[in-house]
């Protein structure tokens, strides 16, 4: 023991790793300009537009995927943008758009695995919502979990949402993306 060492304090922890893991090839295998068909549940009713301008994109070194999102929505043009990483055990993501001037920020959970492997080789993703968010529709406050499962050439994106004031999780919206090139 160092003469500098602090008898029963706990040896710093080792600091979260910088490699480029599985986590890291799997958003770079989603890589690509993709068609996406939308579809927006609100008060049991759904609504559907289709994207055919949808780029997912390594950026950083091969660190982060940038999604960059652009339709037509509710009459009106949409861009929205998303930035997802692998860092300390789980994936992390943040998420702007054209509907409000929030910025959502998104992370797996500790105590779950951060990528679940199906017997078809795709592979599944979830992240949480890092703290509750005011709804730009309705102004309430939501708790949300987006689910992806993720292939070579498809992914399916499902987002949940649990409104604070009824505690009852329900689909909001469902994206399948089907890959152009």
């Amino acid at each position: 023991m160092s003469a500098d060492a602090v008898v029963g304090e706990a040896a710093p922890a080792k600091p979260p790793t910088t490699e480029l893991g599985e986590e890291h090839n799997l958003l770079k295998l989603t890589c690509g300009k993709w068609k996406v068909d939308c579809t927006f549940i609100m008060d049991g009713e759904e609504s559907k537009c289709t994207s055919d301008n949808v780029i997912r994109e390594m950026v950083i070194g091969g660190r982060f995927m940038r999604e960059t999102f652009k339709m037509d929505f509710m009459g009106e043009p949409y861009h929205g943008e998303q930035i997802v990483g692998f860092y300390d055990g789980c994936f992390q993501a943040t998420y702007i758009d054209t509907m409000g001037n929030g910025i959502y920020t998104y992370k797996g959970a500790k105590d779950e695995a951060p990528l679940v492997k199906l017997p078809d080789g795709k592979a599944v993703m979830t992240v949480y919502s890092a703290e509750p968010v005011k709804d730009y529709m309705t102004g309430r406050l939501k708790k949300t979990r987006q689910r992806y499962v993720m292939s070579e050439n498809e992914i399916i994106n499902e987002n949940y949402e649990t409104l604070l004031d009824e505690g009852i999780e329900k689909l909001s919206m469902r994206f399948i993306y089907h890959r152009i090139e």
